[in-house]
């Protein structure tokens, strides 16, 4: 195999492990590694030295081509995130921040298209009424559910046993000075 192709292909396993090694959450050390992976990737995949052919040309081409709009969702998107209400605390800067950048990376995309794309992305509006009479439905099916459903009272007491194992394992993970039974 070419070094060209090793290298489109070697920087997105690069970004795929960086997102798994993220995803583990922050109660593993190994998380920490992932965005700083995944963007070591996304930067040699978009700084390549060139001499790919074939699908890889492709793929590099329509990524790199993408940048301008990718870049303004995701960080839209995060400071959305960033800006949502968390315990009733709500920061409309961010959240105005991020909704600006989500608007200005439509113009790019709107700004990219051409006349007959766009008018597939219209035909394709038609499908909306029939995803928000599905969506529509499932939140009433959930709503007669939880309605209907009632409470089935709490729930038995732990047992010796299953106290001490609970206890065991919660004193084991944060270091008490439980009896380890």
């Amino acid at each position: 195999m070419e070094t060209s192709l090793l290298s489109v292909w070697g920087s997105l396993v690069l970004v795929v492990m960086g997102a798994s090694l993220h995803r583990m959450g922050p109660s593993f050390q190994r998380s920490h590694f992932g965005p700083p992976l995944a963007l070591l990737g996304m930067a040699s995949f978009i700084l390549l030295p060139g001499g790919e052919t074939g699908p890889e040309m492709e793929m590099h081409h329509s990524l790199t081509s993408s940048l301008p709009w990718l870049v303004t969702a995701i960080t839209g998107s995060l400071l959305v995130l960033a800006g949502n209400p968390t315990y009733w605390k709500t920061r409309p800067g961010l959240l105005l921040l991020g909704w600006v950048s989500i608007c200005v990376s439509w113009l790019f995309i709107l700004s990219d298209t051409d006349s007959s794309s766009m008018r597939n992305a219209l035909l394709g509006l038609w499908i909306l009424p029939g995803l928000i009479l599905g969506f529509a439905m499932s939140v009433f099916g959930i709503w007669i559910a939880e309605r209907y459903s009632g409470i089935r009272g709490e729930a038995s007491p732990l047992t010796d046993d299953e106290s001490k194992l609970v206890s065991s394992i919660l004193s084991r993970r944060l270091g008490g000075d439980g009896d380890g039974h």
